[in-house]
């Protein structure tokens, strides 16, 4: 029989995103429900994939030491810790906005939102089982009165994310260039780190055209496409900022964090950044301290480390 970590006797809790139906107000919705799995397996499972339903099975964890409730897909693309880096780079002031693109469940937008209490986010996601997910993450951490998960994509974006309109735009896009790598067969960890027709170039413009005069563009990435990176940025950005992220002291950094400020002209600067971890594999002081939601709120790791 197979087992998941929210399983009580024989039940298991899904998502079921509908994908093919519209319903009054144009909204997709999802709910919960408990089966059993030989029941699901034989007779309701196939009920909802044969009229177009997805059961997305889902596991709750604790981020920042608890401070933060995440639910997530049990399979495909899981939150990294890239989020919780990528959310201690934005230095915000009060009341400003903040926009998430490619959010998936709302990871880096939670542990941001965390930081920053007084702030507005939106986060833009194309997977619609991703969106039920980000939205329901906003509820179960009070956050529904300032921020929302809206379906769309970079070449088709909802009406409500204007050019010039965010303060701060984040994205941590997907790392693998079309046809370098074989995507996995999960679709939904394929769509989440493996480019499609939308490339880095389309990414990084997207996020810049709806960034507010002087605001900031932040993206978390691989290391080894920072010369592509830096050279889009480029174009638009100044004040750039490269972070990057050692494994261990010694070791070359595999990721990346790089923010510039839209319509700045002030130089690149190459930041010493953030070793991980120590020998011994445990996480470093400040590494840990991010990592569990402790790391000054009024700091960014790119100006205040």
């Amino acid at each position: 029989m197979k087992t998941s970590s929210l399983m009580v006797a024989k039940s298991a809790q899904f998502t079921w995103v509908n994908e093919h139906f519209e319903y009054p107000r144009k909204q997709r919705f999802s709910f919960f429900f408990s089966v059993d799995y030989d029941t699901a397996e034989n007779t309701m499972a196939k009920l909802l994939i044969g009229i177009g339903h997805k059961l997305v099975n889902t596991s709750i964890d604790q981020l920042l030491n608890g401070k933060i409730t995440l639910k997530q897909p049990e399979k495909g693309y899981r939150v990294s810790i890239d989020a919780f880096f990528l959310g201690t780079t934005i230095k915000a002031t009060p009341n400003q906005t903040i926009l998430d693109v490619g959010t998936g469940v709302g990871s880096a937008l939670l542990c941001t939102a965390y930081r920053h209490p007084t702030c507005h986010f939106t986060g833009l996601e194309i997977q619609p089982e991703l969106v039920n997910l980000a939205q329901e993450n906003m509820q179960l951490n009070s956050l529904s009165d300032r921020a929302k998960i809206l379906l769309g994509s970079i070449q088709a974006p909802p009406p409500e994310i204007n050019n010039n309109s965010y303060d701060h735009v984040m994205s941590n896009p997907p790392f693998m260039a079309a046809g370098h790598s074989s995507p996995s067969p999960e679709t939904s960890k394929a769509l989440s780190t493996h480019e499609t027709e939308v490339g880095l170039r389309e990414w990084v413009e997207f996020c810049i055209k709806r960034t507010t005069p002087k605001g900031t563009v932040t993206f978390i990435h691989r290391a080894d496409r920072l010369d592509e990176l830096l050279s889009l940025m480029h174009q638009n950005l100044g004040a750039i900022t490269v972070f990057p992220l050692w494994p261990k002291l010694g070791q070359p950094a595999k990721r990346i964090i790089v923010q510039g400020r839209k319509g700045i002209k002030t130089r690149m600067s190459l930041h010493p950044g953030l070793v991980l971890h120590q020998d011994d594999g445990s996480y470093t002081a400040t590494a840990d301290a991010v990592l569990r939601g402790d790391y000054n709120s009024h700091k960014s790791l790119l100006t205040d480390l």
